[in-house]
């Protein structure tokens, strides 16, 4: 008979975990925001549970985490948050100066990303294949993506060809939006502008 052990572990706060997360298929795809966890592992991240809306997607229904760092002083970060914003529909000249809105706000709502698989034969520093890079998109980008991956199919279907197709990144960066005719209010509260997204 095997020699009985104790396992003391404190959960206070600590509750289940969901490791059902996919890997999304290559390219755009239409999503749902399903929850989002404030996580200070490490640097301190906001992680996205999200559904998989895209119509035709070899994934569509599974779900997906898709994380943006806590450190807001660093470009990448919150050009990844005005992208999710903008992608659910909120004006880019909304969204200059303060921002402030409550996480449970976002879920339910349908925005867009863009995946792009490690290459092939691509090792992270523990030697393990690295997870695809997954990064919220405007509708604009989405689109562009789209028609992109719609030209190069179209592309190998005429030559016949097996190449490889890249689907482009945004790598967290959105492009500025132009400037408001008006100066934007320096603490704009975006939590009132939510209510006919969906």
């Amino acid at each position: 008979m095997p020699e009985d052990f104790v396992i003391s572990v404190d959960m206070q706060g600590q509750g289940p975990m969901d490791f059902s997360f996919q890997e999304l298929s290559a390219g755009p795809h239409k999503v749902r925001i399903e929850g989002i966890e404030d996580s200070n592992e490490k640097k301190g991240s906001y992680r996205f549970t999200v559904s998989d809306q895209e119509e035709g997607s070899e994934t569509a229904g599974l779900s997906g985490l898709v994380i943006i760092g806590k450190d807001f002083t660093k470009k990448g970060n919150r050009g990844h948050l005005a992208c999710l914003l903008v992608g659910m529909g909120l004006p880019p000249d909304k969204i200059r100066g303060k921002v402030e809105f409550k996480g449970s706000q976002l879920i339910g709502k349908t925005t867009y990303i863009i995946v792009v698989p490690p290459a092939e034969g691509e090792l992270d520093d523990a030697g393990r294949v690295p997870f695809a890079s997954k990064n919220f998109v405007t509708k604009e980008m989405y689109d562009a993506a789209k028609k992109v991956g719609a030209a190069m199919k179209s592309r190998k279907a005429a030559s016949g060809g097996g190449s490889t197709t890249t689907i482009p990144s945004s790598n967290g960066a959105a492009t500025p939006a132009p400037a408001a005719s008006e100066p934007a209010s320096p603490d704009i509260d975006v939590g009132n502008l939510f209510g006919n997204n969906g």
